[in-house]
């Protein structure tokens, strides 16, 4: 039996994670929840409010045609008793992917840094000779970063038992977590898309089916039991360059099954090309993979082979166990790449932790709320319909994350919390932003993109050695497209700090929010 789990590179590592940082065009087909405020309506510039912004940062907000309104600043030295700035800052807005910072620092305060999720291997049945009679059942418990290497370390210590054949079913066990299944599309239409897969506490590869045209084969690294490939290419020995280089991929659900097509006429000769869609649940992904590797792998054999999603026995027999790398890992993908699952797999194994029935999403937002106050931190404005931002209605206001990201300044566990940000100019979502700057190196910030809200929040090393909470919430139709030179010059006016001759800017009342 083994209790650690070992680090293997697969191929499945090389394919891009679910992300909210890319801008979903598509509108949403359910509404926001109605007690949630929405995005404020246009109202004419006034100058009083712009004036209590920095100069420049006001000139580039009045020449962006941007509401004012829309946008939410907090800044503050670590070592200030009161903001630098504070700008429309308890106005309730959607964070986008700026949420994680919630999701994240309560992961590390309640579960701790240390926190490791364990998948375990039982049996109802008994070993004779090489034989294992009864059904083999796989239990997980919320695990964000499930993969190949780990299925096949729990599958190498049932046959260094010295089993060769299975007699019995595979039964999925993901009962840890209590959650209502959703259409992957109710976000915004995309149902396919890798950022909205769902979470599952046996979530196997992130919830992502994978595909790979290489040469003339296509192929799938993690088949699932109900998902078909359709190869329809015609495939021609040339150069691979205007329509040899173009294929058209489609996906069409038959009953219980789907079909993922593949058609054109392709090069032979083009780099392999790799695509990943949300089209199964976990568990028909898990079972075809473990009926793979243990039959093709490890020559072993399955006898019946059938398969079911249910509970563990109370009688089952624990075979074999496995450990995830510990949350202070998983928040650096979490928060690097702004991984969508790998946050709401953490945001309800928060909810986990609670005792009794209920909705596991319900119970991980009263346990933040509670860890939250037992700090001294009240967000009665916290709406969190998940994890990880990706939501209509989410909204938290740019004081109350000001003060989350102090707090977590002075808890012990500060260092996993702030080396999971991304740093500006560097790696994640802020590799490439104000790259070759005097800023680049200089800060650690959680971005958050959506159609209409656009979202910086982290720490900040200014001219003086001082370290500065930021926090920009940013909620407007067009904020996409012209909120990021605002945005940076702030960061930039924030650097220039002296804290030795800054006087603290007076904080602006917030507006009252808008139907």
């Amino acid at each position: 039996m083994s209790f650690k789990k070992v680090c293997l590179i697969t191929s499945l590592i090389l394919f891009p994670v679910a992300c909210s940082e890319t801008p979903v065009d598509v509108k949403p087909q359910t509404k926001p929840k109605p007690q949630v405020a929405q995005v404020v309506k246009k109202r004419p510039v006034l100058p009083a409010l712009l004036s209590e912004l920095p100069t420049d940062v006001a000139k580039l907000l009045s020449a962006s045609k941007l509401n004012p309104d829309g946008l939410s600043v907090y800044i503050h030295a670590v070592n200030n008793p009161a903001p630098l700035l504070a700008f429309n800052a308890d106005m309730p807005r959607n964070p986008a992917s700026v949420m994680k910072l919630i999701t994240t620092y309560s992961g590390v305060g309640i579960l701790g840094a240390d926190y490791r999720w364990p998948v375990e291997l039982y049996t109802t049945g008994e070993v004779a000779g090489d034989t294992l009679n009864g059904d083999l059942i796989l239990k997980g418990y919320g695990d964000p970063n499930f993969k190949s290497g780990d299925l096949h370390h729990l599958l190498d210590d049932l046959r260094a038992a010295g089993v060769k054949k299975i007699v019995g079913k595979i039964i999925i066990d993901n009962t840890y977590f209590s959650i209502v299944k959703h259409d992957t599309g109710e976000f915004d239409g995309k149902r396919y898309a890798a950022y909205n897969a769902q979470s599952d506490a046996l979530i196997y590869a992130e919830g992502v089916s994978y595909f790979v045209v290489q040469g003339e084969q296509v192929y799938s690294p993690n088949p699932a039991r109900n998902v078909l490939i359709d190869n329809k290419l015609v495939f021609k020995n040339v150069a691979c360059t205007g329509r040899y280089a173009k294929l058209q991929t489609g996906i069409h659900r038959e009953k219980d099954s789907v079909r993922i097509s593949f058609a054109g006429t392709y090069s032979s000769r083009c780099p392999e090309r790799r695509y990943a869609f949300v089209v199964t649940d976990p568990e028909n992904t898990l079972y075809a993979t473990l009926s793979k590797m243990w039959t093709e792998d490890m020559a072993g054999t399955i006898e019946g082979g059938e398969f079911a999603v249910a509970a563990t026995p109370a009688e089952a027999k624990l075979l074999a166990k496995i450990e995830s790398e510990p949350v202070s890992e998983v928040l650096a993908m979490i928060n690097k790449k702004s991984n969508n699952v790998m946050a709401q797999q953490l945001f309800l194994s928060i909810g986990a932790q609670q005792e009794g029935n209920g909705d596991t999403s319900i119970k991980a937002y009263q346990q933040i709320q509670a860890w939250f106050k037992s700090r001294g931190l009240d967000f009665p404005e916290l709406v969190m319909e998940n994890g990880s931002g990706l939501s209509r209605g989410g909204r938290v206001s740019a004081r109350h994350i000001g003060e989350l990201l102090l707090d977590a300044y002075n808890h012990p566990q500060k260092d996993a919390f702030i080396n999971s940000l991304p740093i500006l100019g560097v790696d994640g979502t802020l590799k490439k932003r104000m790259r070759g700057s005097k800023l680049a190196g200089h800060g650690h910030l959680k971005t958050g993109t959506l159609n209409d809200a656009k979202a910086l929040a982290g720490y900040l090393t200014a001219a003086d050695g001082e370290t500065y909470i930021v926090a920009i919430l940013h909620n407007d139709p067009a904020v996409r497209y012209t909120a990021r030179p605002i945005h940076d010059k702030l960061l930039e006016w924030t650097a220039s700090q002296n804290t030795a001759k800054t006087a603290v800017a007076p904080t602006v009342a917030a507006p009252a929010a808008v139907e």
